[in-house]
C-alpha cells in the first residue's frame, strides 16, 4: 500500500541483494518497500543484478502505472491468511486509476465454495478458490483450471457493471425480485437516487435475472447496512434467508446488523442460530464472542472461544480473537501463550508481536518485551504499530532518553499519529525539558483539533509544574471543549485552591457535581 499510494516512486532505490535466499540463490530486498524477490540469474554477480533491477525497475513502474490507469485488467492478490484487510489496497489502486479492480482470493470454505465471487464495493471482489498451489513445488501443483473458473466467474461479476464499476444506467429490469422489491418501496427523493439508490436497482435488477443464485442478494444487504438503512436491511436479509436457508453468508450477515444496532440480546440469538443451522462455520462464535466482548462480558466471550478452539483449530481468525480477549480480561499471561501460537502459525502479522509484546510489558517482562519488538522490526522494517510499541516500552521502562528519542523518531515517520506527541511531551516533562513538552504539545493540539489528549495532556503539563494560573486557564479550555471531563473540574478547583481562589474554587466544585451527579 505504501509503494501503490506513492505511485511506485523511487522503487529503483535502496535495493540490496541477498546471497543464497532461502537456498535458492541470490534474491533482492527493497529496503525502501520491504519487498524480496528471487533474482533468478545463477551467472550473475551482486554488481550485475543491481545494475539491472536499477534500470529495469523504473520502466515496469511504468508499465504498472498505465496497466492501472487503463482499467481493464483485474489485478490479483492471493494469500492464506484470514483476516487480511485487502480493501486498502484496492482503494490504492483506485487512487492511480478511478476504474482498477482488486480480486483478492482466499481458500474456499463450506461457506464459500470453490469458483465464488463477492463484490464487497469500490473496486474490491473476493474470490474463493479450491486449493492454492505448494509453495515448495508451484509448477508441479498448480491447478489451472481452478484459476481459470475463479478469473472467469470474476470477469462475469465486474462485466455486469456493478455500481462500484461506474455504470451509466442500471441494468434492465426483466421482472420483480427480492432485490427489486428493496428500492422500489421507497421514495425517489428516499431510495432510488444517489449512489445508494443506483447500487441496489443494479442489484435487484442482477437479481432478478439470475433468480436461483444468491450471491446478488448479499450485496444490497451490505449496501444497505453500510448506509445505516437496518430496517431494510433486515427485512431483506429475512426474505434471504427464507429463500436460501443453508446459504451462510446471510446468517453472518443477520449477526452483524444485529450487532452493528446495539442489539446485544438479538445479536446473540443471531449468532447461536448460526452455530446451530452451520456448526462448520467458525464465524458463529467468532461474532457471537465479539458480541459478548463489546457487552463487557469478556469471560463468556473466553469461554466461547476456547469452545470453539478445537473445532476449528486452523482458523487463524479464532486465534488472533483468542488472544485479544485475553487482552479484554487482563490475562496477560494468557495473552502472551496465545500470541505466540499465533505467531507460530502466522509470522507475518504484525499484532502477533505488538500485541505480545504488550502483553509482556504488563508483566513486567521488559526484556523479552524488547527482543521480540527487535524482531519485528527486522521483520516488518520498522511499521508504525512496532515503532510505536518500542515507544511505549521505554516510557514504561521509564528510560526517558529512550522515549524522548523514540518517539521524536515515530513523530518523523508519522507525524498524522497522536500519541507521538502527547507520550513524547511528556517524556520531556520527566527530562526536565520543559519548554519542548510545551511545544510538542502546543503542536498537537493544532495538528488534532478535535482530539482530547493534546489538550488535556497540556493541561496536566502546567499543573504538574504547578504552574497553578496556566493551569486553571487550561482546564478551563478542557472544560470549554470537554465539559462532562470530571478532571477539568476536579484538577481545575486544585489550581484554584493552590493559587488563592477558594471561592472560586468551591463554586466549580459545586457546578461540576451538579453536572456530573454519578462521578465519584
Amino acid at each position: 500500500m505504501r509503494l501503490l499510494r506513492a505511485g511506485l516512486a523511487n522503487i529503483a532505490e535502496g535495493l540490496d541483494v541477498l546471497e543464497d535466499w532461502q537456498g535458492h540463490g541470490h534474491a533482492v530486498r527493497s529496503k525502501q518497500y520491504g519487498f524480496v524477490w528471487h533474482a533468478f540469474a545463477p551467472d550473475m554477480t551482486a554488481d550485475q543484478i543491481l545494475q539491472r533491477e536499477r534500470a529495469r525497475l523504473p520502466r515496469m513502474a511504468e508499465i504498472l502505472l498505465d496497466h492501472i490507469r487503463e482499467g481493464e485488467r483485474i489485478f490479483v492478490r492471493h494469500n492464506l491468511m484470514e483476516d487480511e484487510e485487502p480493501s486498502g489496497i484496492a482503494h490504492a489502486l483506485r487512487a492511480i486509476g478511478p476504474d482498477a479492480v482488486l480480486l483478492h482470493v482466499r481458500p474456499a470454505t463450506p461457506i464459500h465454495p470453490h469458483g465464488t465471487v463477492l463484490c464487497l464495493g469500490d473496486g474490491l471482489l473476493t474470490g474463493f478458490i479450491e486449493v492454492f498451489a505448494d509453495r515448495s513445488n508451484i509448477p508441479g501443483t498448480t491447478r489451472p483450471e481452478l484459476w481459470l473458473e475463479l478469473c472467469r466467474n470474476a470477469l462475469h461479476v465486474r462485466d455486469h457493471r456493478l455500481p462500484w464499476h461506474g455504470a451509466d444506467k442500471p441494468l434492465a429490469h426483466s421482472g420483480p425480485g427480492p432485490g427489486h422489491n428493496v428500492v422500489s418501496h421507497r421514495g425517489t427523493e428516499e431510495g432510488t437516487t444517489g449512489p445508494v439508490g443506483d447500487a441496489l436497482a443494479n442489484w435487484g435488477a442482477l437479481a432478478a435475472r439470475l433468480p436461483g443464485y444468491p450471491y446478488p442478494l448479499l450485496a444490497p444487504i451490505q449496501t444497505l447496512l453500510a448506509a445505516g438503512r437496518y430496517i431494510e436491511a433486515r427485512v431483506l436479509l429475512d426474505a434471504a434467508q427464507f429463500r436460501f436457508p443453508y446459504y451462510a453468508p446471510f446468517a453472518i450477515e443477520a449477526g452483524r446488523a444485529a450487532q452493528r444496532q446495539g442489539a446485544a440480546q438479538e445479536a446473540q440469538s443471531r449468532w447461536q442460530a448460526l452455530r446451530e443451522r452451520f456448526p462448520d462455520a467458525a464465524t458463529g462464535f467468532i461474532g457471537a464472542a465479539a458480541s459478548l466482548r463489546d457487552a463487557g462480558r469478556a469471560d463468556e466471550a473466553e469461554a466461547l472461544l476456547a469452545e470453539a478452539i478445537p473445532y476449528f483449530p486452523d482458523d487463524l481468525t479464532l486465534a488472533i480473537d483468542y488472544a485479544w480477549i485475553a487482552h479484554a480480561r487482563r490475562d496477560w499471561l494468557g495473552a502472551v501463550l496465545r500470541w505466540q501460537t499465533v505467531r507460530k502459525r502466522a509470522p507475518e502479522i504484525v499484532a502477533a508481536y505488538t500485541a505480545g509484546a504488550l502483553a509482556l510489558r504488563e508483566l513486567g517482562r521488559m526484556e523479552e518485551a524488547e527482543a521480540l519488538l527487535n524482531d519485528a522490526a527486522e521483520r516488518f522494517h520498522a511499521a508504525m504499530l512496532v515503532v510505536m510499541e518500542q515507544a511505549w516500552l521505554a516510557q514504561a521502562r521509564r528510560d526517558w532518553p529512550e522515549a524522548a528519542r523514540r518517539w521524536e523518531a515515530v513523530r518523523t515517520r508519522y507525524p498524522e499519529q497522536e500519541h507521538p506527541y502527547t507520550a513524547g511531551a511528556r517524556a520531556m516533562r520527566e527530562l526536565g525539558r520543559r519548554d519542548d513538552a510545551e511545544r510538542l504539545l502546543r503542536e498537537a493540539i493544532a495538528r488534532f483539533p478535535h482530539r482530547k489528549p493534546p489538550l488535556t495532556e497540556h493541561a496536566w503539563l502546567a499543573h504538574i509544574l504547578c504552574d497553578w494560573p496556566a493551569a486553571v486557564e487550561r482546564w478551563a479550555a478542557v472544560r470549554a471543549r470537554y465539559p462532562d471531563d470530571p478532571d477539568a473540574y476536579v484538577q481545575a478547583a486544585q489550581a484554584l485552591k493552590q493559587n488563592g481562589q477558594h471561592e472560586e474554587a468551591e463554586r466549580l466544585l459545586a457546578e461540576g457535581a451538579a453536572l456530573l451527579p454519578k462521578t465519584d
